[in-house]
């Protein structure tokens, strides 16, 4: 092992990491999807990121190392996983092959198409073709950005005129994401006033399917729980992807309460529009809380 001997050179070399950390690090952040079948089949597929996978037509046969096969013509392999957030950047990476036999074209051929979210992403792909007649595993990798989308995501194998069979190991899918807004609104909010007649408290959770949260208003003598809603987060334009506004909606049954939020430097404003409908002939009405994190 190497040592600086200047500890001033080092200091330089400490300082070069932090800005390249907050340079770049700070600016995104990435999740990997993967699926790996290099345990077949003595043990389970390894995965990441992934809520649910199946096949048809496929088989966990061990030659060619450990891989799942597909067999026939119309054979597939879907994975289904889930995004917090749209992609700035994505690539897929692939390793497959397609099994070799001297009675088909190319000394073997085995073309499948990939699709994500219901469009192609490549049709009839043989591996041998695009790898100089190679039928040994290779790995291709294909930007994926516009294919992906916030929430659930799917992407499948479909096996096209197989003449021999085709073996896929391991697939993965690495973004890189906009800034994230996912951790502003989070957390516990108390009302700046703590003499207010109306809401005294926030509660918002980060679920995997978005954002909840738990509003309180001034009761007596505990507050009221008005329940769990979804917490919307909302932007400027359909590429604003680091919101600083928000919106939730109650049904009371006799009314409809709903709150927006936005920030005004450290603290969470809320705007509170209250709509009844239960023919009381009481008036509609608008409140404004500012709200601190506990």
């Amino acid at each position: 092992m190497k040592y600086f001997k200047s500890n001033r050179f080092g200091s330089l070399i400490f300082t070069c990491v932090l800005i390249a950390i907050f340079a770049f690090g700070s600016t995104a952040f990435g999740e990997e999807i993967s699926l790996d079948f290099s345990r077949y089949p003595d043990g389970p597929a390894l995965r990441r990121g992934i809520e649910s996978w199946e096949s048809s037509g496929t088989d966990n046969n061990p030659y060619y190392e450990n891989s799942l096969r597909l067999l026939y013509q119309g054979s597939t392999l879907s994975a289904e996983f889930y995004l917090d957030h749209k992609p700035q950047r994505a690539k897929l990476e692939v390793t497959h092959l397609s099994s070799k036999s001297g009675s088909c074209r190319g000394n073997g051929y085995s073309p499948v198409t990939i699709s994500i979210n219901g469009s192609s992403l490549v049709r009839n792909y043989d591996v041998a073709q695009h790898h100089d007649g190679s039928h040994g595993y290779e790995t291709d990798g294909w930007d994926v950005s516009s294919y992906l989308h916030q929430g659930p995501n799917k992407i499948k194998w479909k096996a096209g005129n197989l003449c021999t069979h085709y073996w896929i190991k391991k697939f993965e899918i690495n973004t890189e994401s906009y800034p994230s807004s996912r951790g502003k609104f989070v957390g516990e909010w108390i009302n700046v006033d703590p003499g207010t007649a109306g809401i005294t408290r926030l509660v918002i959770s980060k679920t995997r399917r978005g954002r909840k949260i738990k509003a309180f208003g001034q009761c007596h003598p505990e507050d009221c729980d008005w329940g769990t809603a979804e917490l919307n987060l909302i932007g400027d334009n359909v590429s604003d992807y680091d919101p600083s506004w928000a919106m939730a909606r109650w049904d009371k049954g006799f009314a409809e309460t709903t709150l927006v939020f936005h920030f005004s430097d450290t603290a969470l404003v809320v705007e509170s529009y209250t709509v009844f409908k239960d023919d009381s002939g009481r008036a509609n009405y608008r409140s404004i809380y500012r709200f601190r994190r506990r």
